[in-house]
């Protein structure tokens, strides 16, 4: 083969009640690991299990790209590197890569896929190159069956490292590789059992810091998808919330004072005239959302990928008149308004 591969396997015990959108960068104790070298895929021994739903990174690179698997119930992780041999045509390198990376996910169940998002750069080739590795992650979905399904997402080298570096002890140089591993081996103590990388560049534990970093910045501490949305210009604004039941966000909103009330969504008219017919002025407005075709509508409205829940809440306010409690649970962006 025309690439050299480097893996680590970290087995660990489950977290008690485990909840993957909030427990994301908590590991149990390590029950075992196994580092393996070798020219294929076959040397390093890897083996994903049937029954697991996997997340994957990328920190992909023109000589050295890093994989990241970790199961979505934290009771397994892969740090992966391959390296492209001296000689290597970028084309040989790229076919290695796909051919290693559908190979170890065959057949798998995967829910997240992210990368680091391509920088253009003075070296002219080297970017090209890395836009091509974008498109090929891209294009995966249309070729193998166990990526078709894949939420796939990106975060900037800035943004993830950003989220992963402890200033006090490691400053703000995100582009210093070095740091960036000791900050990645600061926060999750089992990544120094990789050692050192195939390449200066630490891509394998930069792989992590994507995907922990992007985990940080796109839930927010109880688990609900931060809202990526419009800032307020409009009357009405609304969040949508998927899998956060509308109970437990009143009470949190009631702790802090917050005038809220629950709304019962009327099926004979529309989910608009709803959403006008539900919104006060003084008053941060719930509404359960179970319906399939309603919550399709908000999730097309909202730009959202449609989530596996079982039911939405709805948040509906009139942000002119929110108070700063309401705002510092809630955010002050909103997915849409009217």
């Amino acid at each position: 083969m025309s690439v050299y591969l480097k893996s680590l396997h970290v087995t660990f015990e489950i977290v008690p009640d485990f909840k993957p959108y909030i427990h994301f960068a908590k590991f149990s104790s390590p029950i075992n690991f196994d580092i393996n070298e070798g020219t294929s895929l076959s040397a390093l021994n890897l083996n994903l299990d049937d029954n697991i739903v996997y997340d994957i990174s990328f920190d992909q690179s023109t000589t050295n790209t890093g994989i990241f698997i970790k199961a979505h119930n934290n009771s397994e992780i892969f740090m992966i590197e391959v390296y492209k041999k001296a000689g290597t045509s970028t084309e040989d390198y790229m076919f290695e890569l796909e051919t290693i990376i559908h190979s170890l996910c065959e057949d798998k169940l995967l829910l997240h896929l992210i990368y680091e998002k391509p920088i253009k750069s003075n070296n002219f080739r080297s970017s090209q190159v890395l836009f091509q590795l974008e498109g090929l992650l891209r294009m995966f979905a249309k070729r193998y069956k166990e990526f078709k399904s894949v939420k796939y997402e990106t975060i900037s080298k800035f943004e993830w490292a950003a989220n992963i570096f402890d200033k006090q002890k490691f400053g703000s140089d995100y582009s210093d590789k070095h740091l960036s591993k000791q900050a990645i081996i600061n926060l999750f103590d089992w990544t120094h059992y990789f050692g050192s990388s195939l390449y200066q560049d630490n891509d394998g534990y930069e792989a992590v810091g994507v995907m922990m970093g992007w985990f940080i910045s796109a839930y927010d501490p109880l688990g609900r998808p931060y809202v990526r949305g419009d800032n307020f210009n409009g009357t009405v604004g609304c969040i949508v919330l998927p899998g956060v039941p509308y109970s437990s966000l009143y009470e949190e909103l009631k702790k802090e004072e917050v005038d809220t009330k629950w709304f019962v969504f009327n099926p004979k008219t529309s989910i608009f005239k709803n959403i006008i017919k539900a919104a006060e002025q003084n008053y941060v407005v719930l509404v359960h959302i179970e319906d399939p075709y309603i919550k399709l509508a908000l999730s097309v409205e909202s730009n959202l990928k449609l989530f596996e829940c079982d039911y939405f809440t709805l948040v509906i306010a009139t942000p002119n008149f929110m108070s700063a409690s309401a705002k510092r649970i809630l955010g002050s962006q909103f997915h849409f308004y009217l």
